[in-house]
């Protein structure tokens, strides 16, 4: 993943995937990361989606 993304973004990815996975979005984390990659390569990869995303679900949760 960091030779694909980054440092920082292979983290940034990493913490998506730890979350999706605690919240039982995602079965197999290694699955999800490396198809985050194979994206990152294609140049399909939107972190800042799933970033969002991931917020906004936290903050319906934190109202309900």
């Amino acid at each position: 993943a960091v030779e694909q993304m980054g440092e920082q973004q292979a983290a940034v990815a990493i913490a998506v995937t730890l979350q999706k996975y605690d919240r039982q979005e995602v079965k197999s984390p290694g699955g999800y990361l490396r198809a985050m990659t194979d994206r990152a390569t294609a140049g399909e990869l939107h972190l800042a989606r799933s970033i969002f995303g991931l917020a906004a679900r936290n903050s319906m949760e934190a109202l309900n």
